[in-house]
């Protein structure tokens, strides 16, 4: 189930991509558009609360649309799409690691200084340094 929704994801970032495309008519510009929008937006046709009915809106409409605009849009904006959206995932992927490294050396960075600043701290501060100094090189 969660692997279906990460390929509407996908798939709903490519129609994005093609929306943005100067290849592509208005018509179905506009299409994509109202087909992204529906799938992100919190307003339904048929509210949530409505048992049964609420959520099959969202199971039927979302993946209807997107099966109908990747079919009418042209091919080779879709595969172009396609290559540029897994670059863009791969971007963000090494983005994230870059990030999630910055933030333990500041999280560490920032645990060493309060052991530092603590005046009643076994820890001595040339250890400290020295540790802060090996983390960065």
């Amino acid at each position: 189930m969660e692997e279906a929704g990460e390929g509407i994801k996908k798939e709903l970032f490519i129609l994005y991509l093609s929306y943005k495309d100067p290849r592509v008519s208005w018509v179905l510009r506009l299409f994509t558009l109202c087909v992204v929008a529906y799938a992100f937006s919190p307003i339904d046709l048929i509210p949530d609360f409505i048992p049964v009915l609420g959520y099959m809106d969202d199971l039927v409409l979302i993946p209807f649309g997107l099966c109908l605009a990747l079919k009418w849009l042209p091919k080779e904006v879709v595969e172009d799409n396609r290559m540029k959206a897994s670059e863009l995932e791969k971007e963000r992927e090494a983005k994230k690691l870059d990030c999630r490294h910055t933030d333990y050396f500041t999280l560490h960075c920032h645990c060493c200084l309060a052991v530092s600043t603590n005046p009643k701290s076994p820890v001595k501060r040339e250890f400290i340094y020295r540790d802060i100094v090996n983390v960065v090189h």
